[in-house]
């Protein structure tokens, strides 16, 4: 099958990541206990490098960052997950590092978007090996990451929030921070653990596998 394979695989990650951030969100107080904080992580509240891709500042926050973040998450998951579990780590400590050592004047930090960088990353590093109609959609996704991080990193474009306040803005160098670990996922998917770079092949449904069990092998022979 290979490139036309369906996505028919239930998304269990898309779906706890949708119904956490969300809970956060509504959640009054959330923000203040999960957000990434300087003087909390210096207290030991190590929880908030993982719960800081949960919190959003404000509605326009939370639904950009999903409308970049969910279809990526979901056709990895759906495709062929084995490479988020190494990604989800990589980004925390990444981005974790950064925020730390790399911008030291940033005080507080939430968002899904360096995950979503991260995730947009891996994918299309995996889809060039998928071939067909993903390979050119995965090419052209890489390119946008790298434009973006660009216009970010190099020329200081920046984001602001309208329903936020004026201090709200991006931090550029974290969305740096998920691409190296969607790069680090990839690398960890492919070399690590030896596994195909084409996604698995999907199983014979219906009738057709039931014809194919039944079916007794054919014996030929050359005479």
């Amino acid at each position: 099958m290979g490139a036309t394979q369906k996505l028919t695989t239930v998304p269990w990650l898309t779906v706890a990541y949708v119904a956490g951030a969300t809970v956060v969100f509504a959640l009054p107080g959330a923000e203040a206990a999960l957000e990434y904080d300087r003087a909390g992580l210096a207290r030991g509240e190590l929880w908030r490098l993982f719960t800081a891709h949960l919190v959003h500042y404000s509605g326009s926050h939370f639904l950009s960052n999903l409308a970049v973040l969910l279809p990526g998450l979901w056709v990895l998951e759906a495709r062929d997950r084995r490479g988020l579990p190494a990604l989800l780590a990589a980004t925390v400590l990444a981005v974790g590092a950064e925020l730390w050592i790399g911008d030291p004047g940033i005080e507080r930090y939430a968002g899904g978007s360096s995950l979503a960088i991260g995730l947009l990353t891996l994918l299309g590093l995996r889809g060039l090996s998928w071939g067909g109609r993903w390979r050119s959609v995965c090419a052209v996704l890489l390119g946008i990451v790298v434009v973006k991080l660009a216009a970010e990193c190099l020329l200081g474009w920046r984001v602001t929030d309208w329903q936020r306040h004026a201090g709200f803005v991006t931090v550029p160098f974290s969305h740096a921070a998920g691409a190296v670990a969607g790069l680090v996922a990839w690398w960890w998917r492919e070399r690590c653990t030896g596994l195909s770079g084409a996604p698995p092949e999907a199983p014979l449904r219906g009738r057709e596998s039931r014809r194919e069990r039944l079916s007794p092998p054919l014996d030929i022979r050359l005479r």
